[in-house]
């Protein structure tokens, strides 16, 4: 999941409405607050390909705080709307726009060595 949202102005509106009502209980991250409330709220989503996010590197020595972080967020807002999210069966594909980086590079035939 990357930091970066477009939103519809409705959605804009909602998140304006939310923050002035406060923070709930462990609610601390936005970015898992807007897919969340994107979903459960019948908002169309799509994904979009920016190109390489340049983040600071991952402590791969700390995996278990690193996955506490990302998916802890998301997991108390399922939680919180844990009614909708009984209710789902299945999922659909969304729209994607942009091109996506490949993560395969191809190797010139002069690196090649021969055995």
């Amino acid at each position: 999941m990357g930091p970066d949202f477009g939103l519809s102005g409705k959605l804009l509106q909602e998140a304006l409405v939310h923050e002035s009502r406060g923070p709930r209980g462990g609610e601390n991250d936005p970015v898992a607050w807007i897919a969340a409330n994107a979903a459960c709220g019948g908002f169309r989503i799509c994904e979009s390909h920016l190109g390489r996010a340049h983040a600071a590197a991952t402590d791969w020595m700390n995996l278990s705080s690193l996955l506490a972080s990302v998916l802890g967020p998301i997991f108390l807002e399922m939680e919180r709307e844990a009614a909708y999210w009984q209710g789902v069966r299945g999922s659909n594909p969304v729209p994607e726009f942009g091109f996506p980086e490949t993560s395969r590079r191809t190797i010139p035939d002069r690196w090649m060595c021969t055995a």
